[in-house]
């Protein structure tokens, strides 16, 4: 069955100058000169069943739930359920073959939804077509499933990775895709492509768009200060969900939320109220250009790439460090990534991989690299010599090969905790496998040989980072169990000691989100193991 596409064309040419999210675009950053009254829309008094389909981006701070409470607050007649999944895309949902499209279809056949909320995958992006046209054709299958129920498609137009990098996913069967390499691009970047894309499928479903990307970046464009990520720079925060909540409230409602009570506690409830209603409801575009100006001009620029696992580059470390060294010293870093879940040395050394490949092309680039810091991977423990060895020697060759001769960067080594009893890995020739065995000691001890890797065997590779040894060492000192902001600030104020080679002076009072005794706590502990 396909879409009758001169009925879906006349309908959009009829129905989309009051679509919000198919309309034409504004000029960035200008309201709508003609926004709609105030008065509320037709869903005003109607009871409405709303069903979501997404994945974490979608689940996190049960977003679905929340919005629900907003709207039952408000005085409406709602109910919310969801079907999610992390990392789902449309294409799991509209395959019957799969468990979660199964029960997609079981939790769309309960009753006869008003609307069904569908999420365009991030795996989408705009280097590779296949996931693309996918999760399209995904799109037209949740529609005829929504509409022989009389359902509205909303599309939730989710916002960009704040970690200046993302994965590239191919598809490689109905619902399935894998990694197959990783690239840099900016936050307004990536909302941009995520808002084109949900217009496309807006546009080919007849739906509505929500417009959760463009409100984060309204948002942020009148407070870089508002703290709407979770401590991967991807997912949301609490405040983050209660944005994107309140712009399905403006979507659907077409009213102001002005008189809403709910704030699930947050200090800038009303100022991310004020932004849902400037999104929704006078349809403010973000200006999504990046700008040659956009850090304060003045400073010295500063080059640093990061090569490793996530564990590196998590709790936000990038714009605590990049804000740490601004405020302190002036100094603009643009810090980019290499990183892969299961990163090796190894891994990184072969261009074939997609890791090798990334390493590759940032190494031979443009970008003329201040420093480049690799991190020592946890596959290596105490029993594991022959894994030790080959990743020294793999470092050695990805140093020689890249960053050798007269303009070579500096080098690091940054170390993370060891885990407790770590898996004991062996080396198999083309990659390490893990063994039935376990080591006996606990963290301190895995991360005290880290320490002896970084400052004594692998001293021909680098300067290093001990920022396992310092989490540890504040967990010790303090009897705590550092939280997420606190690990995130550690590890930015043992780069910047480690890279700049200096204490952080005292008039810097950036502390990101923590009390400043908290805060000059975990400087003078990162300066003890960095300096």
């Amino acid at each position: 069955m396909k879409l009758n596409k001169f009925a879906l064309g006349l309908s959009i040419l009829l129905g989309a100058s009051v679509l919000f999210g198919c309309s034409k675009k504004e000029e960035p950053n200008k309201p709508n000169p003609n926004p709609p009254i105030d008065e509320g829309g037709d869903e005003e008094d109607k009871h409405l069943d709303v069903l979501f389909l997404g994945n974490s981006l979608m689940f996190f701070n049960d977003m679905p739930k929340m919005f629900e409470q907003m709207a039952t607050i408000a005085g409406k007649d709602i109910y919310v359920d969801s079907v999610t999944q992390g990392s789902a895309t449309m294409s799991l949902f509209a395959d019957p073959g799969t468990t979660m499209g199964h029960q997609a279809r079981l939790k769309i056949s309960e009753k006869d939804w008003d609307y069904i909320v569908i999420e365009p995958s991030r795996r989408a992006t705009p280097w590779e077509d296949t996931v693309y046209q996918a999760e399209l054709a995904a799109a037209e299958e949740l529609y005829y499933l929504a509409d022989e129920i009389g359902a509205k498609l909303l599309i939730y137009s989710v916002w960009g990775n704040n970690t200046g990098n993302l994965d590239i996913y191919t598809q490689n069967g109905t619902s399935t895709s894998s990694k197959t390499g990783n690239k840099a691009i900016s936050r307004k970047q990536h909302t941009k492509f995520m808002h084109d894309f949900s217009k496309e499928v807006c546009e080919l479903v007849d739906g509505i768009v929500v417009e959760a990307g463009y409100a984060f970046e309204n948002a942020l464009a009148a407070d870089q200060s508002c703290d709407l990520y979770y401590s991967d720079d991807k997912h949301p925060s609490l405040a983050g969900s209660y944005l994107a909540g309140l712009t399905f409230f403006g979507t659907i409602y077409k009213e102001t939320n002005a008189y809403m009570s709910f704030d699930k506690g947050l200090k800038n409830a009303d100022f991310l109220k004020e932004i849902a209603n400037k999104t929704c409801l006078e349809n403010l575009v973000p200006d999504l250009e990046d700008k040659e100006d956009e850090t304060p001009s003045g400073g010295t620029a500063y080059n640093l790439l990061c090569v490793g696992s996530n564990y590196m580059e998590n709790y936000s470390v990038k714009k605590m460090f990049t804000q740490l060294a601004k405020d302190a010293d002036n100094i603009d870093v643009n810090l980019e990534w290499v990183l892969d879940g299961a990163y090796t040395n190894k891994l990184a050394s072969n261009a074939s991989t997609s890791c090798g490949a990334t390493l590759k092309e940032k190494a031979t680039g443009e970008t003329k690299w201040d420093s480049v810091m690799f991190q020592i991977t946890r596959r290596i423990t105490k029993s594991s010599t022959d894994v030790e060895t080959s990743e020294h020697n793999a470092l050695k060759n990805i140093i020689s090969t890249y960053f050798s001769g007269e303009d070579a960067p500096e080098t690091y080594i940054y170390t993370m905790q060891s885990a407790d009893r770590p898996s004991i890995f062996k080396d198999e020739g083309s990659n390490y496998t893990k063994t039935s065995q376990n080591e006996t000691y606990l963290a301190q001890e895995g991360t005290d040989y880290f320490e002896e890797l970084a400052t004594d065997k692998w001293s021909d590779c680098g300067d290093p980072v001990l920022y396992g040894s310092a989490i540890l060492d504040y967990n010790s000192t303090y009897s705590v169990s550092a939280s997420n902001a606190e690990m995130g600030y550690m590890k930015a104020c043992c780069f910047y000691n480690s890279l700049f080679k200096k204490a952080i002076p005292t008039n810097c009072t950036y502390y990101y989100n923590l009390e400043e005794t908290s805060a000059l706590r975990i400087r003078e502990i990162a300066a003890n193991w960095c300096l």
